[in-house]
């Protein structure tokens, strides 16, 4: 039998075995009431994936739920992190004074200071291997160099500095258990 796609409270999409929820990731109870209701299984292979997201979550929050999430799912949980990174020089400062003049606040950009502190704050919450990619190395070395041509080719990349600077301030963290 066809199971019926429904959506539910405006933020949650239920299709089959595809669950798209809306949670506010600081209040874990919601969260896991909301995992609970999918019916997840926490003792598969789980990847967490989040894109600028525990940078706007201050520090214990964000810990909060890396540590929510490496203690319910099993040992194969990975979580990809892509945010800010080196977060405690002039370009950031820059940054972080434009965002607040447009009422965006980053709770969490001391966590972002260093690649010591971002595997510090995985292996706090119970991650055991953490690799830390600046964006630069991702875009100059592991990504195919005829993808980064063709992605130079796009924009016409002539300030490729100013391109190389604002990677440098970006990073994709592995974590795994």
């Amino acid at each position: 039998m066809e199971k019926k796609t429904t959506i539910q409270q405006h933020s949650d999409l239920h299709a089959g075995n595809y669950h798209l929820i809306g949670a506010d990731l600081r209040q874990l109870k919601e969260l896991e009431q909301k995992l609970e209701q999918c019916q997840i299984d926490a003792t598969i292979p789980t990847i967490f994936i989040a894109e600028c997201v525990l940078v706007y979550m201050s520090a214990d929050a964000s810990a909060n739920l890396l540590e929510f999430f490496a203690q319910k799912f099993s040992a194969a949980t990975e979580f990809l992190n892509y945010e800010q990174f080196r977060a405690a020089d002039a370009f950031t400062k820059v940054m972080e004074q434009n965002l607040e003049q447009r009422g965006i606040h980053l709770h969490g950009l001391q966590m972002c200071e260093s690649e010591e502190k971002q595997v510090e704050r995985f292996k706090n919450a119970g991650f055991k291997n953490v690799q830390v990619y600046d964006m630069n190395r991702v875009f100059k070395e592991l990504l195919d160099q005829k993808e980064a041509a063709r992605i130079q080719k796009i924009d016409f990349l002539d300030e490729m500095e100013l391109l190389y600077q604002l990677l440098a301030h970006y990073c994709i963290v592995h974590a795994e258990k």
